[in-house]
């Protein structure tokens, strides 16, 4: 008498060998698709903020351009006509801002800085209105330093460090 072990064991292997076995077909196709309808149902819009350069003086005048593209092809995106721009401070807190059309998913501006800015890192943040339904993450970010010199910092003057200390110490003996 054959165990039940070897009986259930053939019951196994007969099942498996007389059927057919199906698995996913096209998941790579049918993966495309709801991501293009998740695209097409979401559309997501993203800038680029260009600035002149990283470094300025205040006083100085702070040029950009702005590229608004698909989040999704990162192609040009006609989607909003007005995008704002600011300059941010380090507690993350607008010092400038200014409103910048876009024409055929570019715009262009300035911004003027005054001398009441103090020295620092500052962030030039850039959105639109379509871009404040999703978190600030996505918004464009890019870092530049501003320098004040006509503003005292307060720090205190540190100790000349010209000053001379000159010892003569004897390195062999008499003979």
């Amino acid at each position: 008498m054959k165990t039940p072990k070897a009986i259930l064991f053939a019951a196994c292997v007969w099942a498996l060998s007389s059927g057919r076995l199906y698995g996913q077909t096209n998941s790579l196709k049918s993966i495309q698709t709801q991501f293009d309808v998740y695209s097409q149902q979401t559309l997501q819009e993203k800038l680029y903020v260009h600035v002149d350069r990283p470094f300025y003086v205040s006083g100085e005048i702070v040029w950009f351009k702005i590229n608004a593209v698909d989040g999704t092809y990162h192609k040009p995106l006609s989607l909003s006509k007005i995008a704002y721009v600011e300059v941010l401070d380090k507690e993350r807190k607008p010092v400038l801002q200014a409103k910048v059309s876009l024409l055929n998913a570019v715009g262009s501006g300035s911004f003027s800085l005054p001398a009441s800015l103090t020295s620092g890192n500052y962030v030039v943040r850039a959105y639109t209105s379509w871009m404040k339904n999703f978190s600030p993450d996505f918004y464009s970010y890019t870092p530049v330093t501003i320098v004040n010199t006509r503003r005292n910092l307060g720090l205190k003057a540190s100790k000349d460090s010209a000053a001379l200390d000159i010892q003569f110490f004897p390195e062999g003996a008499i003979w």
